[in-house]
């Protein structure tokens, strides 16, 4: 919507939507003005298409070069792919296999306008021939922003250390992400066993209700910092566990709505899981309560046993890991293989 605050399109003279920004017109502006050094018409037409998209001003995308990007360190390997820290040159605009990474790249983007925080700069490709743990020459790159608190196990979030409203959509890495409609054949998958929907396990279909599953997980995680399954061997046994029910447990004084909703998006029979938008909305009208003063004795009574699970939190002994990271990250799961052993079983 224009607005005065915004100040005036430099090309129309009309109110801008945004700061710098007005949508009917700097999309197609930044679209024909900018010049692109990949070399690739496909990419070209990728990053094209998503700043015809911007909202704002920071939404718009380019190519990078990779000789702009400096200290290039490795940080970890996905089932995917693997990801890298650097410093970029240049920065962000101010104002006055390559069909794999363009899926992760598109899917990232989706993401980013439909309301992610985590900052998405460009493209770029590799032209690194030295650093054995750095990406190859001719690799095709994703430049986003670095995710620097860590993990969901660090403590950061768990132990209270930054405030719950800094907690944000941020995204790490979405492991060559799906689309709702892409079709995922069984027998085999890319995944970490414990985050794994029985229904997947027996070889069914992988359907949106298995991610629903894996969101009920983590937030059992949240409850307690334990990752789930940790000290487990991810074999045939564990499978034949969480088929027959195996869940994690929630920390003492969790808020019984909390831990309800995530027991439903755990649930056995995928039917009864909600979806997406109702978990939402769920935790969206929970957040809320943090924030309003004129409510129900009810809503009063949820609030106040959010804040004291806050104060518990504190009260949790640290956490030895007995896995190592590279346990938890994605690998080939043969649930063929599998449904045969669930059969013998």
């Amino acid at each position: 919507m224009r607005n005065s605050f915004y100040g005036k399109c430099q090309n129309c003279k009309q109110y801008n939507t945004f700061y710098a920004w007005y949508q009917l017109c700097d999309p197609k502006i930044t679209v024909k003005g900018w010049t692109s050094t990949s070399r690739n018409d496909v990419i070209d037409k990728c990053i094209k298409g998503f700043q015809r998209k911007a909202i704002m001003y920071d939404d718009v995308i380019e190519w990078i070069p990779f000789d702009r990007l400096k200290d290039v360190k490795y940080i970890a390997t996905g089932g995917f792919g693997s990801v890298f820290s650097a410093i970029w040159l240049d920065g962000m605009r101010v104002t006055e296999h390559l069909s794999e990474c363009l899926k992760e790249f598109e899917n990232h983007m989706q993401c980013k306008l439909m309301g992610s925080e985590l900052m998405i700069y460009g493209l770029t490709k590799s032209t690194n021939n030295d650093n054995k743990l750095g990406p190859k020459a001719d690799d095709y790159l994703m430049v986003l922003q670095f995710a620097d608190s860590g993990n969901l196990y660090n403590g950061n979030i768990l132990q209270n250390k930054i405030d719950s409203t800094a907690i944000r959509s941020y995204i790490a890495d979405l492991g060559l992400s799906k689309k709702i409609e892409d079709h995922i054949p069984t027998g085999t998958l890319f995944g970490v066993m414990p985050y794994v929907a029985p229904e997947v396990l027996s070889d069914k279909n992988y359907t949106t209700a298995a991610d629903v599953y894996g969101l009920g997980i983590i937030m059992a995680e949240m409850s307690t910092g334990q990752r789930h399954c940790d000290g487990l061997q991810f074999d045939n046994n564990l499978t034949f566990k969480i088929i027959d029910g195996l869940r994690p447990e929630f920390a003492p004084g969790t808020p019984v709505c909390y831990v309800k909703l995530a027991e439903k998006c755990m649930d056995q029979d995928l039917q009864k899981r909600p979806t997406a938008n109702e978990i939402s909305l769920k935790l969206f009208r929970l957040w809320g309560l943090l924030y309003y003063s004129d409510m129900s004795d009810n809503k009063l009574h949820i609030k106040e046993k959010f804040l004291d699970a806050d104060k518990k939190i504190k009260e949790l002994p640290n956490i030895i890991r007995k896995h190592p990271d590279s346990m938890y990250t994605s690998k080939p799961i043969n649930t063929k293989e599998l449904s045969i052993g669930i059969y013998l079983h």
